[in-house]
């Protein structure tokens, strides 16, 4: 399997990971019952999310539920069909958004009197869109 992926919409408070499904050549000539994805806890030991009491086939999943902005989530992913399961993909990391880094100083590039026009790098975004800037 690939390794799952940070999906779209990943932010603050949920963290959405997403994988590729299998074609026909990469599943030993057997449809997939269902996908089987894990996340590492902090004891180094995994623990289902969705896929193996349950069967799921979808392509992504969010977890909502005790997310913290910032933080680091590690998760696996592996495909099951009637002759079993295959072998997990590679760790992905996958971080939830957070706020973006301070601003650096902001430098006024032309004062005309009436008009002030100022400018700045973006910072850091953490993971998601900067959308706007308050002055």
């Amino acid at each position: 399997m690939a390794l799952p992926t940070r999906g779209s919409a990943t932010n603050y408070d949920r963290v959405q990971i997403n994988w590729l499904a299998l074609v026909s050549a990469d599943t030993g000539d057997s449809p997939i019952t269902s996908y089987n994805l894990e996340q590492e806890k902090a004891s180094g030991t995994f623990e289902e999310i969705v896929g193996l009491t349950t069967p799921f086939t979808g392509v992504s999943h969010t977890l909502t539920a005790g997310i913290v902005s910032g933080q680091d989530y590690k998760f696996r992913i592996r495909a099951i069909n009637k002759w079993g399961s295959g072998i997990y993909s590679a760790t992905a990391t996958i971080q939830a958004s957070a706020a973006p880094e301070n601003l650096a100083s902001a430098v006024v590039t032309s004062n005309s009197g009436t008009k002030v026009r100022i400018a700045w790098s973006a910072p850091t975004n953490n993971g998601n869109a900067i959308t706007s800037y308050d002055i």
